[in-house]
């Protein structure tokens, strides 16, 4: 007996697909009326919600050649966290509400961040006016820190461009010397032809004085002795430029000679060095908006299909729903009016 009653409870409590059917065929006109109202509702939210459209920058983040001011992701914290914070709420204050702003970095573009906001073509400038003005203010900070190693290297640049004037200067008076060492040749060369032409008529005079000296007077071997000192100075004379031209001169035109190739080394180190400068200079590169604010061509929201497909589906399940539940409250009436007492 027990086990009968147990049985018949367990099939009171099954859910009868035959059940369910008339039901929902016994409550249709409360489905369709629920349906109906969510559906419309769609309808008139996707009707009637303004076309929006996308702004969009590509930030081409700051550097010297590959070496990047901070890093694709670094800016996009940065601007995440701080710059557009800032930027909206100045926004704000005017009376122009901008949120939804997105940052991403381009996987093929690393050292780019891409800015995309939505908005009405109404609000188009208010959004291209903030796209430029958090670019501005990301170029600023990047600035600041390029400032600095662009201060160093002209630093750098200007004292290689001394440097090689110093040794242009230099060379000039390496050059004047060497000029006045050939000259200096020159005319010791001539003095040596002019000393060995006194040294030849003061030997003829001696050796003609020396055959007439015998019997002479002393005034006669006084004038001999004078000839022959002069003659001993003419050849010590002689001797001195010769040596300095065969040995003194060659010997400073050497040390100038090597001096001046020094000069020219160090005259081309510097230009290379100046060189790597200004292309360091060059390679600067200041952060800015590769792609300028742009407003698209075509509207990107909202999916008008996707809300009444959407209102559709929620309509038809809310319906549903409905209808259990007044189901439910018809049931709990019935059994509360059946009752004992």
């Amino acid at each position: 007996m027990n086990d009968r009653r147990k049985t018949d409870a367990y099939r009171e409590d099954e859910i009868s697909l035959v059940d369910v059917w008339r039901t929902l065929v016994k409550h249709k006109k409360l489905i369709f009326l629920v349906w109906g109202l969510i559906t419309l509702t769609g309808l008139a939210a996707a009707v009637l919600m303004p076309e929006k459209y996308a702004y969009t920058t590509l930030i081409e983040v700051g550097g010297q050649g590959n070496d990047l001011v901070g890093t694709a992701d670094a800016a996009r914290t940065r601007l995440i966290a701080g710059i557009i914070p800032v930027v909206q709420r100045k926004y704000l204050d005017e009376g122009k509400k901008i949120t939804d702003v997105k940052v991403l970095v381009p996987e093929k573009s690393p050292s780019n961040v891409l800015l995309e906001s939505q908005g009405t073509a109404k609000a188009a400038s208010s959004h291209l006016a903030f796209h430029g003005a958090i670019v501005d203010v990301l170029r600023d900070g990047h600035r600041a820190i390029q400032n600095k190693t662009r201060e160093t290297l002209t630093v750098q640049q200007e004292a290689a461009q001394r440097r090689i004037a110093a040794l242009k200067d230099e060379s000039t008076l390496l050059t004047a010397k060497l000029k006045r060492l050939d000259e200096e040749e020159e005319y010791l060369k001539g003095q040596i032809k002019q000393s060995q032409a006194d040294v030849a008529a003061a030997s003829k005079l001696g050796a003609k004085s020396m055959a007439a000296a015998a019997g002479a007077e002393a005034t006669t071997l006084t004038y001999i002795m004078m000839i022959t000192n002069q003659l001993e100075q003419q050849r010590r004379f002689l001797s001195t430029i010769e040596d300095r031209v065969l040995l003194g001169l060659p010997r400073e035109r050497v040390e100038i000679n090597k001096a001046i190739a020094d000069n020219v080394r160090s005259v081309d180190e510097q230009r290379s060095a100046l060189n790597v400068i200004v292309s360091e200079l060059g390679r600067i590169r200041e952060t800015k908006a590769l792609i300028p604010p742009h407003q698209s061509e075509s509207p990107v929201g909202p999916k008008r299909w996707q809300i009444m497909m959407i209102s559709v589906l929620a309509g038809l399940m809310l319906g549903v729903l409905a209808t259990f539940f007044t189901e439910f409250l018809l049931k709990v009436r019935k059994e509360a009016g059946t009752g004992p007492g």
